[in-house]
């Protein structure tokens, strides 16, 4: 075998060795990189995506916050202390108030309902605003139900109408 034939032998040789090298070591790692290419952005997305879901979260912490601390019960507030809300309205307002009572305190969760009862008697006018004022204006707690009763009282000889507003608060734990 001359130095032609060798040459050429080990020209192919080289070729395959390049080949073999290619297909064992470089096919693999361009492989892997290109899969790590393609992980980094899914994770950049994902984190992307995880910082636009708790600051969606913490959004809508802070708006649950704000619905809890409308209907939290605080006594020592007159503003919002039920009984003086409903007495100071039905003196200004021409209605007798006849009731105020303790209805329920239910737990769910780790939440207290407390719900309690107001009843008042007068004209219709004035106990629809009085449920306006006690709900809407003075927010004294959520209004879950009303119960409208009229009757006819034999002294007077006239039609009476009773109002009972039953109202809900939360209780702190």
């Amino acid at each position: 075998m001359g130095y032609k034939q060798k040459l050429k032998w080990l020209g192919a040789a080289a070729v395959l060795v390049f080949l073999l090298c290619y297909e064992l070591a470089v096919k693999g790692t361009l492989n892997e990189y290109s899969k790590f290419s393609g992980y980094s952005k899914l994770n950049a997305s994902a984190r992307q995506q995880d910082h636009v879901t708790l600051s969606g979260l913490d959004q809508r912490q802070e708006e649950l916050k704000v619905l809890y601390e409308a209907f939290v019960l605080d006594t020592l507030q007159p503003e919002k202390n039920l009984l003086s809300v409903a007495s100071n309205f039905c003196k200004e307002h021409h209605l007798d108030l006849k009731e105020y009572r303790m209805v329920s305190l239910a737990t769910r969760d780790s939440t207290k309902v407390l719900t309690r009862a107001v009843s008042a008697e007068g004209s219709f006018i004035g106990c629809l605003y009085l449920v306006y004022e006690l709900e809407r204006r003075k927010k004294t707690g959520k209004v879950s139900s009303v119960e409208f009763k009229s009757y006819v009282d034999p002294a007077a000889k006239s039609t009476r109408l009773t109002c009972t507003i039953y109202i809900q608060n939360l209780l702190n734990r």
